[in-house]
């Protein structure tokens, strides 16, 4: 019942007034837990029971914002986390590749912008391939290979990445 409380600070912080809940049937969302949000106003709707494509959704945007997005990144404050979220979601749902034929390259541009960061010299590497679905063989292990990454920029709050 905490974190109902919790999230709704937060949600309310950021001024978002939600309408639905949608959750499954697990014990760790007790009556208690829907009598709240419905006394909040949110309408609570639990997928159907038995049914795993219900759910498939929000299961397959959660594992590709860890893969895509999470596991390269190393935040040091709740900020940070907000930001790299928000610019992924944009990035997800306006510029991914795959999501719009005809785009260029500058439309595909991630730009992440790390604030509080103290910096000193930075440098990287990054993964490159001639195509998105290149990979690595016994045959072939020059395909996809690390490069010096030189996106890295210096900005007054911290420092500013770019992806192409």
């Amino acid at each position: 019942m905490q974190q109902a409380r919790n999230a709704d600070m937060w949600l309310v912080d950021m001024g978002v007034k939600p309408h639905f809940l949608i959750h499954d049937r697990d014990r760790k969302f007790p009556n208690e837990f829907r009598t709240f949000w419905k006394m909040e106003g949110v309408r609570c709707i639990l997928i159907p029971l038995r049914s795993p494509k219900a759910n498939a959704f929000a299961e397959a945007w959660i594992e590709s914002h860890k893969r895509e997005c999470l596991n390269f990144f190393m935040c040091f404050n709740i900020d940070q986390l907000d930001y790299i979220k928000t610019t992924w979601v944009t990035y997800y749902n306006m510029l991914r590749p795959h999501r719009r034929v005809g785009m260029t390259n500058e439309e595909a541009k991630l730009t992440c912008e790390i604030r509080g960061a103290k910096t000193g010299k930075i440098k990287g590497q990054i993964l490159t391939a001639e195509k998105i679905n290149s990979h690595n063989t016994f045959d072939k292990p020059e395909v996809v290979k690390p490069a010096d990454f030189k996106g890295f920029d210096k900005t007054k709050e911290g420092f500013k990445a770019t992806i192409l």
